[in-house]
């Protein structure tokens, strides 16, 4: 009986942390690069105290400070920049990740004594820097594969985390036992955590992390809607598998590039935007206990690289608007509390109140790509005293309670009415709001640009489709792109494709000459395997050259099944993906794949029509994935439809 109460209590601990206090506050934060040697310490701290935020992260590169072997150097910069952020009360994040070149070719730490290795690390960071860091983080990104060699790419597996951290985390806690541990930021999908969660790692960490970026998943799915569904599937699977009970979740990274790149690329007023957006959803999830922008800094003056514009500042310090929106919410952000959404039956427009230091705050927005809104707030208090009024990032103004709407005659003065108009940035309102509803909502058709988005390049490559019954052969996929140092093709992988079309459909049929077939993932999974990905795009007048459909095909152990990936218009219930066809014998797989037109957002299919195409093959025989057979490109190396190929509708 005795053992089983102590069993029951250590399992009932599990929904807690493990070490330290909860932190008073929101943890508001971003990510540096000081462990890298980049960025103006001074500068850069005093800003990130100045703008409100209470937290960092930072990496403690494995590589970097056991330059010789045995020998732990961490340099004057790196010390200086961890005393000044500690000096200035920022709750830091110390990663600790990625192989050594001194063990195992600097592969992930999974052999014996690599791990070992590693732990020591571990410990001696830990012991030498417990009184500037309030979090050790065991990992980045372990199954994303993030900085790790190239021949190593894509070999990082779940179950080898959990026993690597069930072999670090009790030595970290044995060198700084007042500090807390965060576990792997998880980047590659909801599979992940699930394993996580079944596998024990609660009891080894005090949070659990997450990287929530979707600013390239394409229409319905780059916006804060999708965020915050994302959210509350997290929850679920939490206290699915953990009694009922939340446990503490940090976001170490979520970002959006202000950069040039096609399709990915945001003005710096879209980041500021959603990144107001999704700091006041984020308190809408008590489990949610900090959230760090990646990154504080741009990396470089490169305005069409992705990876240089992520930054709430210039490289030289100047704030980007993101960086004013921060500096706006973060108050309300670390220490306000969220009270409701206000009921409106549009679920994209959001209606956000909090409570601020004894006041009222109302967040209004909605994620349409245009489009206005007018919303009016009725009052019912007897007193209605003024309210402040502004958007994110700017100074507010006061606004008396009384509202007429004289653009429409004969229309009645309301005292206790007050009337917004409301676009992507927030618009917040401060004040007793106790007894404030929601009176009227509309939505009015307003274009933010009038311009049109520049032309589509011309592509490369080009194949005709034919109607479905036509004679034709079928086209060979050429191009071939190792991974993992896998050398060149095998001479038994190949692959031909083409494309017919009806009124109402385009299909694809795709023969893959294969020596073996191998697929042991999930279908979101299964371009780790054999399997093939497709993209397609309207080429139609007036189309945005920005959205396309993007799917994978898979036999998986469900059978033969279709994932979209990215849609080409905003996700319904009403688009439900077409079984395909895949049959699997003596070494060649059949793939068929319908695409109703509705799903590019087409009426119909007829001759001249022009479409979009990128279409490649990935090869697994067992033991990794090791390339892939593409015609055209735009899905493999990038996200980027510039580089489709052309189908003609003939």
């Amino acid at each position: 009986m005795k053992r089983t109460i102590i069993t029951l209590l250590a399992a009932a601990a599990l929904c807690v942390p493990l070490a330290g206090k909860e932190p008073e506050e929101f943890l508001l934060g971003a990510g540096f690069h000081f462990g890298s040697h980049t960025g103006d310490i001074e500068a850069n701290l005093d800003i990130a105290s100045r703008i409100g935020l209470n937290a960092g992260r930072d990496e403690r590169l494995w590589n970097a400070v056991e330059w010789n072997k045995g020998e732990y150097i961490y340099g004057n910069f790196v010390e200086k920049a961890y005393t000044q952020a500690a000096r200035r009360g920022l709750a830091m994040i110390f990663i600790l990740a990625y192989g050594n070149r001194h063990y195992d070719n600097g592969n992930y730490p999974v052999r014996p004594e690599t791990a070992e290795a590693f732990c020591r690390f571990a410990k001696h960071t830990a012991r030498h820097f417990g009184d500037r860091a309030e979090f050790f983080q065991v990992w980045n990104e372990w199954e994303g594969s993030t900085s790790m060699p190239a021949q190593f790419k894509d070999t990082g597996t779940s179950e080898a985390y959990v026993k690597f951290l069930k072999q670090v985390a009790p030595r970290i806690r044995a060198a700084a036992p007042q500090a807390r541990i965060v576990a792997n930021s998880i980047s590659s999908g909801d599979r992940c955590l699930d394993y996580y969660l079944k596998n024990g790692v609660l009891e080894y960490v005090d949070y659990l992390a997450m990287h929530t970026y979707n600013f390239a998943d394409g229409p319905g799915r780059d916006t804060v809607d999708a965020f915050a569904a994302r959210l509350e599937k997290i929850r679920t699977m939490i206290r699915a598998a953990n009694g009922g009970r939340d446990f503490p979740v940090f976001i170490t990274e979520m970002g959006i590039p202000t950069s040039t790149a096609p399709r990915v690329g945001r003005t710096e007023h879209q980041q500021a935007a959603q990144l107001a957006q999704i700091l006041l959803v984020c308190r809408m999830f008590d489990f949610l206990r900090g959230f760090w922008w990646y990154d504080f800094q741009d990396d470089n003056i490169k305005p069409e690289f992705t990876e240089s514009n992520y930054g709430l500042i210039r490289p030289d310090t100047t704030l980007k608007e993101s960086a004013y929106v921060v500096a706006d919410l973060s108050r309300l952000i670390r220490r306000g509390k969220f009270v409701r959404r206000l009921p409106v039956a549009d679920r994209k427009l959001w209606l956000l109140q909090y409570e601020l230091d004894g006041k009222d705050v109302l967040a209004a927005f909605h994620t349409y790509p245009e489009d206005d809104f007018k919303i009016v707030l009725e009052n019912a208090s007897e007193t209605l005293p003024p309210v402040s009024v502004r958007h994110a990032g700017r100074a507010p103004l006061p606004r008396n309670w009384g509202y007429r709407d004289w653009l429409r005659k004969g229309q009645p003065e309301w005292g206790n009415r007050l009337s917004i108009t409301v676009r992507d940035m927030p618009v917040l309102i401060e004040g007793d709001l106790s007894r404030v509803t929601v009176a009227e909502v509309e939505k009015r058709d307003f274009p933010r640009f009038a311009a049109t988005p520049p032309p589509l390049p011309e592509p490369e490559f080009s194949v005709a489709a034919l109607p479905v019954g036509a004679s034709g052969g079928m086209t060979p996929v050429n191009g071939y792109r190792p991974l993992n140092n896998a050398g060149p093709r095998c001479p038994e992988f190949a692959a031909e494709f083409m494309v017919r079309y009806d009124a109402r459909n385009l299909y694809l049929t795709a023969v893959v000459t294969d020596r073996s077939f191998f697929c042991d993932q999930p279908v979101e999974d299964a371009w780790t395997c054999d399997s093939i990905q497709v993209a397609v795009q309207s080429r139609a007048a007036g189309s945005d050259p920005g959205s396309w459909l993007e799917a994978d095909a898979a036999r998986t152990a469900k059978g033969a099944e279709l994932y979209l990936r990215r849609f080409a218009i905003p996700e319904t219930e009403a688009l439900k993906p077409p079984v395909p066809e895949i049959t699997v014998q003596e070494g060649k797989t059949v793939y068929k794949l319908t695409f109703p037109a509705e799903f590019l957002g087409m009426t119909g299919f007829a001759r001249g029509d022009r479409l979009g195409l990128a279409f490649l093959v990935n090869d697994n025989d067992g033991s990794g994935r090791r390339g892939y057979l593409h015609w055209a490109d735009g899905i493999g190396i990038s996200k980027d439809p510039a580089r489709f190929g052309l189908v003609e509708l003939k």
